[in-house]
């Protein structure tokens, strides 16, 4: 690239051509240009390049000492340098991470670069980068130029599905998660853009960096909105931050954030999501401070018959079952890590924020060219040892705190919290009144008069408190509603319970009503919603009865169906209720009518998965070998079962759906008897019993063909039903 220079101007900045490198004077050019210092992406991606071509050419550098010339950026900067040294001290050491990677780097056509515009966005500043993707702050222009991320992902059959991710995270509409916009695929190039709302620049590494320079640890919680301000654009929009982020203690402000994320990862455990790459740089923060879970690139989605599982992770934050999990020499790999590998991860994370340093190891102090093996050793010696005393560590933090955070970073899985929602919960005890004011007196031990006072100030506006404080029935409501948005279903029942017993509202008989139903207590939650419609009426509350009947042993499809469509007249007419009204038609073999309704929920959803799989059944279900034609399967059908499985997850159900189809499809193509015994093996490798297939009415005429199959070993456990309906209830907020 080339630059014409302005005779009143500087130099043009090195860092746009080779020279800097060349050279090795990066950090004077960055000193000439305080815009460009500023930018910490271009910053640490131009060091690294530096570092990485200096070292190659003989440079005896040293991490702490490249890393202190950056001083905003010293921290994540260093941790950078880390992976580089270990590359170059392991030339010979390829995994199947590293040969993926040198591949994926290899692949044509090139990847794309700043003010290329693909799929309708302009690209206008990379933001990131791995082996797999790159990713872009970008405008759209066909919604006015509105600024987004997009990330850019190769494909292949060893690399990690981006539509995949897209799927999940999709799924996951949660205020701590950063959400989907949507997903294409280039044709022409075979890149997959994931396009995500843009929410500003910073992490939690920028948190790090900035409290990194404070001794001891800082005291406000204001210093994360500083970290946070730092990396803002002038026109973002600024959001008001909570008041514990204004007004907090440090402490206090790193609480808020953990019960957050513990939150986030509640709601996404919840689902049978894994994260298993929980990291500074993987937890964006908001300018008003909230952290936002990303990156689900190594997730696993327990739900999910896919093969295509990378299991992965970065070796600092792993749980010791993860580095056991990924370490090729002693592990084949298979090992399919459990919520509490995520919650061992959060808790390295929040012990760095409080504590100003990683639990187990320095990495500042890493020798450069320590081996992998080195350091997995170093990790799993630290990690059998224990982290050291948080309170040690911050004299900020009272014990039960350190206890809190000290039970996440427990080697043994059984010894840490049970879910990401107990931890939750424990995290937002340590916020009580109680404990803020204790963390206030350790703060200032010689000040005992002002803590006696304080003291009685806080009896005094207790007891005013508890003259003026709401009526019971409404706490007790607001203790079941956070019970059931945290996954305590049991609880969340008792407290409305209590809540309903004094004072009759819409608002507690539909929370109850979901908490019974996600107890698979579908005829109490049937009462339940029954009464809040009697109350206020709505569309969506006779949809939640409808879908209950469906899901009561022995289904009243009967009752769902006349419900279903008294939701559709009531004006709630959508994808969903159309699929499970469809579901129940078919039950009572009306599949003229369930056709219907199906062509209206994929029209309106063109990747409704299930909706397309129960077009399939209903194809199936009045398909009779040798029949009239009437009775055959259609090319309708065969572009539903298309779609079924371009739109995932794959299972062993659908497998079996296709093979019965492909059988009874031989009117279309002859030839397709060969794709339904192949349906039929994929189908037992996805978990379906053989027998089942050997007893289906409809495979009768391949049963000779389909004896093998019982010698066949499944590649996962035995495969769930299809879900054939989906809950159609909305957030409680709604």
């Amino acid at each position: 690239m080339t630059t014409t220079a302005s005779p009143k101007a500087s130099p043009p900045p090195s860092w746009l051509g080779d020279s800097v490198i060349a050279r090795g004077d990066l950090n004077a050019d960055l000193l000439q240009l305080p815009a460009l210092a500023a930018d910490k992406s271009k910053v640490v991606r131009m060091a690294i390049d530096d570092y990485r071509v200096r070292k190659k050419r003989g440079e005896r550098l040293t991490r702490s000492a490249f890393a202190g010339q950056f001083p905003p950026y010293q921290r994540s900067l260093a941790r950078e340098l880390q992976i580089v040294d270990f590359e170059l001290a392991n030339p010979d050491l390829i995994d199947e991470a590293t040969s993926v990677a040198a591949q994926a780097l290899s692949q044509t056509p090139p990847w794309p670069e700043v003010g290329d515009r693909l799929l309708g966005f302009t690209l206008l500043e990379r933001l990131g980068e791995g082996g797999f993707s790159r990713v872009f702050l970008a405008s759209e222009s066909a919604l006015g130029d509105r600024p987004v991320v997009v990330k850019i992902s190769l494909e292949g059959k060893d690399q990690p599905d981006a539509a995949a991710e897209a799927e999940t995270l999709g799924r996951l509409r949660h205020e701590n998660i950063v959400p989907i916009h949507s997903v294409q695929k280039d044709t022409l190039s075979g890149f997959t853009v994931v396009c995500m709302p843009f929410l500003g620049r910073a992490t939690l590494w920028n948190i790090l960096d900035l409290v990194d320079s404070f001794r001891p640890r800082p005291c406000t919680a204001q210093v994360i909105l500083k970290a946070v301000d730092i990396q803002a654009d002038e026109e973002s929009q600024r959001i008001v931050p909570s008041q514990m982020l204004r007004e907090g203690s440090y402490v206090d402000g790193v609480l808020e954030m953990g019960i957050h994320l513990a939150q986030g990862l509640a709601f996404v455990h919840e689902r049978k999501i894994f994260h298993r790459d929980l990291k500074p740089s993987n937890v964006l923060v908001r300018r008003d401070g909230r952290p936002m879970l990303l990156d689900f690139n190594l997730s696993f989605d327990q739900r999910s018959r896919s093969k295509k599982q990378m299991l992965g992770g970065t070796l600092l934050y792993m749980s010791p079952e993860q580095l056991e999990a990924t370490d090729s020499r002693r592990h084949s790999r298979t090992c399919l890590l459990d919520a509490r590998a995520d919650l061992f991860s959060l808790g390295v994370i929040l012990y760095e924020l409080l504590a100003g340093k990683h639990p187990f190891v320095d990495g500042h102090a890493l020798p450069d060219d320590l081996k992998e093996r080195e350091i997995r050793n170093l990790l799993e010696e630290k990690q059998t040892a224990g982290a050291p005393s948080l309170r040690q560590a911050n004299c900020q933090v009272d014990g039960f705190l350190a206890d809190v955070v000290e039970k996440c970073l427990a080697k043994d899985p059984g010894r840490r919290f049970a879910s990401a929602a107990e931890l939750a919960d424990s995290l937002e005890r340590c916020l009580s009144p109680a404990r803020r004011l204790r963390r206030w007196l350790i703060r200032h031990p010689g000040a005992p008069w002002i803590g006696t006072a304080l003291f009685l100030f806080v009896m005094a506006i207790s007891t005013f408190l508890f003259v003026m404080r709401r009526p019971y029935a409404e706490r007790q409501l607001e203790d079941g509603i956070h019970a059931l948005q945290a996954g305590r279903y049991a609880d969340a029942v008792a407290f409305l319970d209590r809540s309903l017993a004094g004072h009759e509202s819409v608002l507690g008989r539909m929370a109850r009503g979901r908490a019974y139903a996600k107890l698979g207590k579908f005829s109490d939650a049937v009462a339940d919603f029954s009464e809040a419609d009697k109350m206020e009426t709505s569309g969506h509350k006779k949809a939640c009865i409808a879908y209950c009947y469906s899901r009561l042993m022995p289904p009243l499809h009967d009752l769902a169906i006349g419900t279903y469509r008294k939701a559709i007249d009531a004006g709630y007419a959508t994808p969903i209720i159309h699929n499970n009204l469809a579901f129940s038609l078919l039950k009572k073999a009306d599949d003229y009518e369930a056709k219907k309704y199906l062509r209206w929920a994929i029209e309106r959803d063109p990747r409704f998965q299930m909706a397309y799989a129960n077009f399939v059944l209903a194809e199936l279900t009045t398909a009779k070998a040798g029949l009239s034609k009437r009775f055959k399967v259609t090319r309708e059908g065969l572009r539903a079962l298309e779609k079924a499985f371009a739109t995932g997850p794959i299972s062993g159900p659908l497998h079996h759906d296709a093979a019965r189809f492909f059988t009874l499809a031989g009117h279309l193509e002859t030839r397709w008897e060969d794709l339904a015994l192949e349906h039929a093996k994929k189908a037992v490798e996805h978990g379906v019993n053989p027998t089942t297939l050997l007893t289906d009415a409809n495979l009768q005429s391949l049963r000779a063909k389909l004896a093998h199959l019982t010698s066949l070993r499944p590649l996962t456990g035995p495969a769930a039903p299809m879900d054939r309906v989906q809950d159609p209830f909305l957030s409680i907020e709604d």
